[in-house]
């Protein structure tokens, strides 16, 4: 948080004055750790000192309230997001309940958001390889290149297991940004994995809060229903190994397919398909136009229900593989499809996607 410096005016002259204000407007401009000039009133009783008293009053409180306009996050906004969150979870049949480091909550054996900021299962960002630097804040303007945390809510208490939702909502270099995580079992890098939400209300929600402009597109709100782009066999594959290294390195995949672990991969355009296989009838939902599945053989080794959206990123329904459990609920498969996850492709060599395709099959 910027800090006030009372610069002294009671024995300035005008022209003192002045240049202690444009002192101030100037440094105003500098970078955010360049603390802001606060023209202290003077106290007076000639006419000259009482005129110059009130101007130093009206710059005092001009930069007070600049100061604050600044101040990306506070006590104020923190209960707005309490109520607003109490509202948005109403409306996906949700509870949430906010969490601090010093009342962390248990999720999945991670105490959130205690053991992110201790290091102790770190931070990671669309890939378990890139583990980003976070930090708990009550201004969202402490450091740069840091996922600042302003507050953290999860449903952890409340939902059932693999159901559980934990989100930071942070200030990244000055932007808002909401990460979600779901993940429920340990990853080679020992770290918890994120992605920014999809979900709009939520997304634009905070960022009124925190008084910017949204940065999600009014036409994201219909993105889960859209069509996504063809795909290729290597775009399949690209998609199941980037998929597989949330929890894994690139040698142990390699060694996964070279040593017949993964058999074979089964790629099929799933477009318009149920959700739950026809075989729970409580679910309606079908997978948008152009989603494709990737499913390894095993099945123990996972599967992939994807859109591409661009050359590069795809869109990721973590839909289970047991939704045809009659336990699954319509609003549970809803709630799977309106949270997709968007990924970079992890960019793979030649020889791995080469090895991946000698096991495709349609």
């Amino acid at each position: 948080m910027k800090k006030n410096i009372l610069c002294s005016a009671a024995v300035l002259a005008a022209l003192s004055l002045t240049a202690c204000s444009k002192q101030s407007s100037s440094q105003d401009k500098q970078a955010s750790q360049i603390s802001s000039k606060v023209v202290k009133k003077a106290s007076s009783s000639s006419k000259s000192e009482s005129s110059q008293g009130s101007s130093n009053n009206s710059a005092s409180a001009s930069s007070s309230s600049s100061s604050q306009q600044r101040t990306l996050w506070n006590g104020q906004k923190s209960q707005q997001l309490a109520s607003f969150m109490a509202s948005w979870a109403a409306g996906m049949k949700q509870k949430y309940v906010s969490y601090t480091p010093s009342s962390p909550v248990d999720f999945y054996g991670t105490e959130a958001p205690a053991d992110q900021l201790s290091g102790k299962y770190p931070v990671s960002v669309d890939d378990v390889n890139n583990e980003v630097a976070v930090k708990w804040s009550t201004t969202g303007q402490e450091a740069q290149n840091t996922y600042l945390i302003v507050a953290c809510y999860s449903d952890a208490t409340s939902a059932g297991y693999a159901d559980k939702h934990l989100y930071f909502f942070t200030i990244y270099n000055g932007k808002p940004v909401v990460l979600v995580t779901m993940q429920n079992q340990g990853n080679a890098r020992n770290n918890l994995g994120f992605r920014e939400t999809e979900n709009v209300n939520l997304k634009n929600g905070f960022n009124k809060i925190v008084g910017t402009s949204s940065s999600a597109n009014s036409n994201t709100a219909t993105d889960n229903g859209s069509a996504g782009l063809l795909v290729s066999d290597d775009q399949a594959v690209q998609a199941f190994y980037t998929f597989l290294r949330q929890h894994e390195e690139g040698d142990d995949i390699y060694n996964s397919f070279k040593q017949d672990e993964i058999q074979l991969l089964f790629f099929h355009d799933v477009s318009g398909k149920n959700v739950a296989s026809d075989v729970n009838k409580a679910v309606t939902r079908t997978f948008p136009k152009n989603t494709y599945e990737v499913r390894a053989q095993p099945h123990a080794e996972g599967q992939v229900h994807f859109q591409r959206i661009s050359d590069d990123t795809i869109r990721v329904f973590n839909v289970p593989d047991a939704f045809q459990d009659d336990r699954w609920t319509k609003e549970q498969a809803n709630n799977y499809m309106d949270h997709p996850k968007v990924m970079k492709l992890s960019p793979a060599d030649s020889t791995m996607l080469n090895l991946m395709k000698s096991k495709l099959t349609h």
